[in-house]
């Protein structure tokens, strides 16, 4: 009862995110813009997916191999393609993760700990870098920072969160933890963290590194469905935008960040001049062509590879 409360909650959200957003824009305006798109460019963006998908496998691979899991390359990516459909698809976000997490124990028949911490790892990561390009990129805007306040404060906190980041990934092998007087899940969540570190700096580069190359190809793609739409815009601007606005997948509030990433990319955009129109359009066509794209990771769901790793 108390779940399916929950998801009519968001579905509200949802609705009245989309409802608010489609009345201040204009369903006319909407069409007009999207009718004038370039729908040639559509076909670049969905040859973008799987270099994007590469990356973060291989990342993810690099996560398993810390925890001492072996899988080839090849069945990570088709699982990581797989799982998209079910992130994309189900009203939790973490659909895919569990996905995932499911396949590649029963497959390798590996610790289930292990496993989950690697998928904990590869997702922190991901944020690592979206705060490292907001950090960084955002340089190029201070002023515009300084004279917001929702900027000021995103970005002095996101700078925040990356450095703890660093710190504590950094030093969870050497872990301590007086639990004593909370025995229990804190036993568990301690024994869970001690696995969850970077063994050498290596490791942690090759996981920066990979991230980033994730992230750098997503925001080609909202350059390019710029460009489709026949509107002109900085990159290094999208360096630092789309990154801030990928934060609001983390919000627990909508149905997959649905109606939020939209209207955070239009408030965010308003600020440095973009129409609404436009940025409401490429977000939105973003979101769908992913979705169409993630259909394949759904038909490759039913075929299910018998050899082991």
């Amino acid at each position: 009862m108390r779940t399916r409360l929950i998801f009519i909650l968001k579905l509200v959200v949802v609705v009245g995110l989309f409802y608010f957003l489609l009345n201040h824009i204009g369903i006319s305006v909407l069409i007009a813009t999207v009718s004038q798109a370039r729908y040639s460019y559509f076909i670049y963006l969905v040859l973008l997916w799987p270099l994007a998908l590469a990356a973060v496998t291989w990342r993810w691979q690099l996560m398993l191999r810390v925890n001492g899991v072996l899988a080839s390359y090849a069945f990570l990516y088709y699982l990581y393609w797989t799982s998209s459909f079910f992130t994309h698809f189900l009203p939790a976000g973490v659909g895919g993760d569990v996905y995932r997490f499911v396949r590649l124990q029963r497959r390798n028949s590996s610790p289930k700990a292990e496993i989950l911490s690697s998928i904990v790892l590869e997702r922190a990561f991901g944020v690592f870098a979206m705060a490292l390009f907001v950090s960084f990129f955002g340089m190029a805007f201070t002023n515009q920072i300084r004279e917001n306040m929702f900027l000021f404060a995103t970005y002095g906190a996101i700078i925040a969160g990356m450095i703890v980041f660093v710190i504590i990934f950094l030093n969870l092998r050497r872990l301590r933890l007086d639990l004593r007087r909370w025995p229990g899940l804190l036993d568990h969540l301690r024994a869970f963290l001690s696995r969850c570190r970077i063994e050498t700096m290596s490791h942690f580069f090759k996981g920066t590194v990979s991230s980033c190359l994730a992230l750098f190809i997503a925001v080609g793609s909202i350059k390019i469905l710029f460009l489709a739409l026949g509107y002109p815009s900085d990159f290094l601007l999208l360096l630092y935008l789309v990154p801030l606005i990928n934060f609001t997948e983390i919000i627990p509030i909508s149905i997959n960040a649905l109606g939020i990433k939209e209207g955070a990319a239009v408030y965010l955009f308003l600020l440095f001049g973009y129409p609404a129109e436009v940025t409401f359009s490429v977000f939105l066509i973003n979101r769908l062509l992913y979705l169409i794209v993630s259909l394949i990771g759904g038909l490759g769901s039913l075929w299910k590879p018998q050899r082991a790793s």
